[in-house]
């Protein structure tokens, strides 16, 4: 809320007298994760709703399967994990898809810090979940992502 200005030192009545004008803001921050389809990466057949932080999950989620380059729109989006299920992964490749993951979610305007706290890259399955602790302005929440060659899915949502 802004409110313009404070009358200070009202000059009594009748009496002509200059008036101290001073400027303030009263600033209250309440931030809004938006709302939007419920989904990640297949768009619903039902108009379910996902608003708050189920609805920034979902937003991150879709970040880490959207191939860079691929939104006309912004072509900085996404960092699509799924390229690293189908090969023979070593420990250095673990430390960058932990650091791709890291880079593109702090990427997101609501995101202060994304720490990966646990990832299992399974190979066989071609499937990986990772659990991410978020720093966004309203406080940490972990989030946790299963994403394999075909789907992602968010686990959980959780303060």
């Amino acid at each position: 809320m802004l409110l313009p200005f404070i009358i200070q030192n009202l000059p009594a009545v009748g009496t002509p007298q200059p008036v101290a004008v001073e400027a303030f803001s009263l600033t209250t921050t309440v931030l809004d994760f938006g709302a939007d389809l419920d989904f990640v990466d297949d768009i619903p057949l039902n108009d379910s709703l996902a608003s708050g932080l189920k609805n920034l999950g979902n937003a991150l989620a879709r970040r880490l399967i959207t191939p860079r380059g691929t939104l006309r729109y912004d072509l900085g989006y996404g960092t699509d994990v799924r390229q690293y299920l189908n090969e023979g992964v070593t420990r250095a490749d673990v430390s960058a898809i932990v650091a791709a993951i890291q880079q593109e979610l702090e990427s997101d305007e609501r995101v202060l810090r994304a720490n990966v706290e646990k990832i299992n890259l399974n190979e066989a399955a071609s499937s990986l979940t990772v659990e991410i602790r978020i720093d966004t302005d309203e406080g940490p929440f972990t989030l946790v992502l299963a994403i394999g060659t075909v789907s992602a899915e968010v686990l959980k949502v959780s303060t």
